[in-house]
């Protein structure tokens, strides 16, 4: 029955030869003008054609169509008929879009800018937000995408508006807003790999002026999808558990109050790395021909065990809306924390050479204040100020390495203080012919401060450096033109900067007397035209961008050559690049029950300018260094990236039957700027088949993912003991069933 469930659910796929649920959820065109809300309803099966998306990626509710911008928006409903459970999962159906992990960190790369840092302070590249609430760190950004209103990915530089590290781009996560209507969601399934897992989701009113809600999930993967060979027991297993809630409060149409909170942990096996299939390790052994058996072991902090990590977040948010006649005034205040350990080996051999115990920490407030205009004029403005503090690091780790005869323990904090203000302005010149301008100043400070010391041998001291920062500007101006009600033009240039900061393991120099190491910020310069449009008598939708983009300064984390000490990692402003590209995505819906969807990016990123890097073997002990990467590929963007969904509506007094199908391709890519550890190419399917009774009271769904069974790489880490590698998901398949009462 396991061998042939995957092929009979192909098969039922196979029924969706033109068909696809639109990748959102769709709402009338006069939604609220400073909510983040859009209708949760999809577009009715006897309904011919498509309707607005509305979107917030201008800090305002807007037709997608009318955003001088390149977005990505995917409904709530879509991730789940096309197996998208992860924020990791997400590439299945955005084009352009790279998501892995190193250890626990989340790295998203975006049209090729991302980051493969994966310290705690190491902010990303492509800035996450939460409801409008950022996530700083890299160790919160694989998250469950359960009971989501929709996601927008926003392409390119959003530092006018989205300011700090929104260098690449900004991927926006908006969860569904509570209803006074009685709402009552759930579901169960079971998995192969024995993985249960279920959720709910709540709502209501209490009164008259105040709704809540709560959602809540589990899951737990019970079997691994390997062995790891030297402890003898299952690896690649995760476990994770959340729930949220938000109260509305909305005393009249002029104000409203939203609070928000929400708890998460996870726990996984990320960090049992494997060497590629063939290399050899430092004890002179091939890696297993299993891609998912492992060989490496904790075995300095008791009895032998797999590498495993856990992760805790929780946050609190205020988001008050308030009419002040000319203009809405927006004040949003959050606290966000993230804690967890992580145990790690260096080598993927059960060798005791590199071995730590980190204990991650990151905390920061923010509030932000925004005036915002109403809509109707010829002049569309927006106006604001952001304040952001953090502290992240590690908290008591122990360091085991062989060049120092007892372990290091220290703990490491960065703190950043930033504060911004920013304005952008979009006026009708013409006709249908607008055009945008906007800037920011942002004024950042860093500073790092913690304790080293030998255990047992050198009692920890103090550490600390001097402050660093970076004052600049960023900004944004475009200019677009509507040919019709149904086809928009634009054209537009942004910059965005990510800041620098500290090296935090680099506290460890202060063991041989030597001072930490920082970086400083990189810079993007981007350029971008693009077409959006409604064709076929309102049935297509069809958008196309192209963008150059002007890397500099580009941070780079790499392991310098001839490390032995602890602070082997190391940030430096290595690089300068050139990225170019053009995408498109569609969506396609010619009559009730049957739409297509889909999107496809080419990329061609190169190093102008990369000397003086490392260069490693997939096999321990290959290095070459000083290794000069100019002209090499960037590493992380595939060449060619391309994502096709389908589905078909059955409907009749059984009650509606769809069959979906997701494919996704991607070309390949290189973890390293030597091109030497690479992903191969791979083409995904991942599929469903979903029974709703008439009344939509109840439901069943049977799916599969990676249905090929496709072999490929979550994570690829270069470095002098063998690449580091952890493999992405297998084929998994199972049944999930639902209930749903009210809304």
């Amino acid at each position: 029955m396991k061998r042939h469930f995957p092929i009979l659910l192909s098969g039922a796929a196979g029924l969706a030869i033109a068909a696809a649920p639109a990748l959102a959820q769709t709402t009338p065109s006069d939604a609220a003008t400073t909510s983040t809300t859009a209708a949760t309803a999809s577009t009715p099966p006897e309904t011919r054609g498509i309707q607005d998306i509305i979107v917030t990626a201008q800090r305002r509710s807007e037709r997608l169509q009318d955003v001088p911008i390149s977005v990505n928006v995917v409904g709530g409903d879509t991730l789940k008929t096309s197996g998208v459970s992860l924020s990791a999962d997400l590439p299945t159906l955005v084009p352009a879009l790279n998501f892995s992990h190193v250890a626990g960190a989340g790295t998203a790369f975006l049209r090729g800018i991302g980051s493969n840092a994966a310290n705690p302070n190491d902010e990303p590249s492509v800035a996450t937000y939460v409801d409008g609430v950022y996530i700083a760190s890299p160790y919160a950004n694989i998250m469950n995408l359960n009971n989501l209103e929709r996601v927008e990915v926003l392409k390119g530089p959003q530092g006018t508006l989205f300011g700090r590290n929104a260098t690449g781009g900004v991927i926006q996560l908006v969860t569904r807003t509570p209803s006074f209507a009685p709402t009552l969601e759930a579901d169960v399934g079971y998995a192969n790999y024995d993985t249960i897992s279920g959720s709910v989701y709540a709502s209501g009113g209490l009164g008259d002026v105040v709704a809540m809600d709560v959602a809540a999930m589990y899951s737990n993967q019970r079997n691994g999808w390997g062995r790891n060979l030297t402890v003898d027991a299952d690896t690649f297993l995760s476990k994770s558990k959340s729930i949220r809630s938000k109260i509305l409060i909305s005393p009249s149409d002029a104000f409203s109050l939203t609070l928000a909170g929400d708890y998460s942990t996870i726990k996984a096996n990320f960090a049992d790395y494997r060497l590629p299939k063939g290399a050899i390790g430092a004890d002179g052994v091939e890696a297993p021909a299993n891609g998912y058996d492992t060989r490496g072991a904790i075995t300095s902090f008791g009895d032998p065990f797999v590498p495993v990590i856990k992760n805790r977040q929780y946050g609190f948010s205020a988001k008050a809306n308030g009419d002040m006649g000319f203009a809405d005034l927006v004040t949003t205040f959050a606290y966000r924390h993230q804690d967890g350990y992580y145990y790690a080996e260096a080598d993927a051999t059960p060798l005791t050479l590199v071995e730590a115990k980190l204990p991650t920490y990151q905390a920061n407030v923010s509030g932000e204040l925004q005036l915002v205009s109403k809509k109707g004029s010829k002049l569309d403005w927006t106006l604001g100020g952001y304040y952001y503090s953090n502290k992240a690091g590690y908290k008591d780790l122990i360091f085991i390495v062989p060049s120092v005869p007892v372990p290091i323990s220290a703990t490491t904090l960065q703190s950043t203080e930033s504060i911004s203000g920013y304005v952008q302005a979009t006026y009708e010149i013409l006709p249908r012919l607008r055009i945008t301008g906007g800037a920011r100043y942002t004024d950042e400070r860093q500073s790092m401060r913690g304790n080293v010391g030998l255990v047992g041998v050198l009692p920890n001291f103090g550490v600390s450096s001097g402050k660093r920062g970076y004052k600049e500007w960023t900004w944004r101006a475009a200019i677009d033109y509507g040919f019709t009600d149904d086809i928009h033009a634009y054209a537009s240039f942004n910059r965005g900067v990510k800041g620098g900061g500290f090296d935090v393991l680099s506290i460890f120099n202060a063991l041989g007397g030597a001072p930490v190491t920082s970086f400083d910020p990189e810079f993007l310069n981007a350029y971008e035209v693009g077409i959006k449009s409604k064709l076929l008598g309102n049935t297509l939708r069809l958008n196309v961008a192209g963008f150059y983009y002007d890397y500099t300064n580009i941070q780079v984390q790499v392991i310098p050559a001839g490390a032995t000490s602890a602070g082997v990692v190391q940030t430096t402003n290595a690089a300068a690049a050139t990225i170019k590209g053009i995408e498109t995505d569609f969506e396609w819906r010619p009559f009730g029950g049957f739409a297509l969807s889909g999107g496809a990016a080419y990329i061609h990123g190169r190093y102008d300018d990369f000397q003086n890097t490392v260069s490693y073997g997939n096999s321990a002990g290959v290095v070459v260094a000083p290794y000069d990467a100019s002209g090499n590929p960037t590493v992380r963007p595939p060449k060619f990236t391309g994502n096709l969904t389908a589905s078909y509506d059955f409907e009749g007094s059984f009650g509606k039957v769809t069959p979906s199908v997701t494919a996704s391709y991607n070309s390949g890519f290189s973890f390293g700027s030597d091109n030497l550890l690479r992903n191969s190419g791979y083409t995904l399917l991942n599929a469903s088949l979903q029974w709703r009774s008439e009344d939509d009271r109840f439901g069943v769904r049977v799916w599969g993912r990676n249905l090929l069974d496709k072999y490929y790489l979550a994570q690829g880490v270069p470095s002098a003991l063998g690449a580091l590698t952890t493999p992405a998901a297998p084929l998994t398949y199972g049944i999930t069933l639902s209930t749903k009462f009210g809304g």
